[in-house]
């Protein structure tokens, strides 16, 4: 990913700044895809489990979504659950979201 701009010298100051957990530690990596195939497809919940299970999952996983028509249906899901997960940690850390 490319920044616009350039970083502050004291980034690295943890009083001014604090890191975003990777989606993995904020439930929005393979867990999430397993709840949208259990949510929107269950009949190929058991499929998509066995996707999770090697790697290059997340392509077979979107190749079924797209087969299927849920691709946008995921990506709404996937936003959606982004964002909420963002706003409860931004709550815990005690940060306030700008509207």
């Amino acid at each position: 990913m490319e920044i616009d701009e350039d970083l502050p010298e004291d980034i690295e100051d943890s009083s001014l700044y604090i890191a975003v957990p990777h989606k993995t530690d904020l439930d929005l990596g393979k867990s999430l895809a397993l709840r949208f195939a259990d949510e929107v497809l269950p009949e190929s919940s058991a499929e998509v489990a066995s996707f999770f299970r090697q790697r290059g999952a997340y392509a077979r996983f979107k190749g079924l979504l797209e087969h299927k028509g849920q691709l946008e249906a995921w990506y709404a899901y996937e936003s959606q659950a982004v964002a909420c997960a963002l706003r409860e940690w931004c709550e815990a850390n005690s940060l306030q979201l700008k509207p």
